[in-house]
């Protein structure tokens, strides 16, 4: 179980995130914001308007997942 999360406010990802111990997947609902959820290591994926229409968000994750930050940032630009 989880949630999507569209809401810029960083503070609030990460406290909802951090609910009942990390708990629950937290989906992040807007593209722009990706690798920045993924440093409060509460981004565990995504759905947002681009994903169903590139690759770059699933990009983004393998890079991030490399520890390859400078890629991530890179494909999180595009």
């Amino acid at each position: 179980m989880g949630m999507k999360f569209t809401d810029e406010h960083l503070m609030e990802v990460n406290a909802a995130g951090a609910f009942r111990n990390r708990k629950y997947n937290m989906l992040i609902g807007r593209d722009e914001m990706l690798t920045s959820t993924l440093i409060y290591n509460n981004g565990q994926g995504n759905i947002g308007s681009m994903h169903n229409f590139s690759s770059y968000n699933s990009q983004v994750m393998q890079a991030w997942n490399r520890h390859d930050f400078e890629e991530a940032n890179a494909m999180q630009l595009k």
